[in-house]
């Protein structure tokens, strides 16, 4: 039999090593899934961000779904009597399209600039709202990825003034996202994918909806090239990573 102190410096090399790999596979999807929307506006002239949400939204519920039809997580039942469900909904709905929005409208630079202080204030809310506070370890990691993502995201920060308003309304709602989302899941006692699975045909109706007052006309006219489908395709299969891989790395690092 191993020892016992063996056996807990075990599991905590595999914890942290899970952890790291998680970030990782964050860090990677979420710098992907950037650069690939920004050719979605510039190189194939896309330049509807709330319907390239809902293209999103659509390949991560498939994704998703196909999860669940091969039981890799049991069926969550949402109930949009429940106030802290039909906000996630209403949230998860109109977060997303202001993100493209000012990534369409910014460089990418700047785009990653500010989509570094959600996480800053999904600590502030945390703490206001449930007393919690972030462990070292967990500080270290994050800072880390932060360096990462200032890194990779160079020296353009370039930005219109519409741009800064919309990102400027993206931070606080997309912090409240996520910390909604973590005592959504909380409360639900159920896996990231099971939450997810509940509340995307719900957001994508709320994206829907929304979509006329985010992005300008002249969708029905957009030609589909080949090259188009290709890029917006794979810009909806790196957005079900981003999902995922984030919701893994908020509902499981310590």
């Amino acid at each position: 039999m191993k020892p016992m102190a063996y056996e807990s410096n075990e599991k905590g090399n595999d914890s942290r090593l899970q952890d790291v790999l998680y970030l990782s596979f964050n860090f990677v999807s979420t710098i992907a899934v950037t650069f690939i929307n920004k050719i979605c506006f510039s190189k194939v002239d896309f330049g509807f961000p709330a319907a390239l949400c809902n293209v999103h939204f659509v390949v991560t519920a498939f994704g998703v779904e196909c999860l669940y039809r091969a039981g890799a997580f049991q069926r969550v039942q949402g109930n949009l009597k429940d106030p802290n469900f039909l906000i996630m909904c209403v949230l998860m709905g109109v977060v997303t399209p202001l993100n493209n929005t000012s990534l369409k409208l910014n460089s990418i630079g700047f785009y990653q600039v500010f989509k570094l202080m959600v996480t800053p204030g999904v600590v502030a809310l945390e703490y206001l709202l449930d007393k919690k506070t972030v462990s070292r370890s967990r500080s270290v990691r994050l800072i880390a990825v932060f360096s990462f993502v200032l890194i990779s995201s160079g020296a353009s920060v370039s930005f219109s003034p519409y741009g800064a308003i919309v990102a400027g309304c993206w931070v606080p709602l997309a912090s409240a996202y996520k910390v909604q989302w973590g005592r959504l899941k909380k409360m639900y006692a159920c896996s990231t994918l099971g939450l997810m699975r509940a509340v995307l045909p719900y957001a994508i109706i709320v994206q829907a909806a929304i979509s006329p007052l985010v992005d300008p006309p002249g969708l029905l006219e957009y030609e589909w090239t080949t090259e188009a489908i290709f890029w917006i395709g794979l810009s909806g299969i790196f957005a079900f990573l981003v999902n995922y891989s984030g919701f893994l790395v908020m509902g499981n690092i310590r």
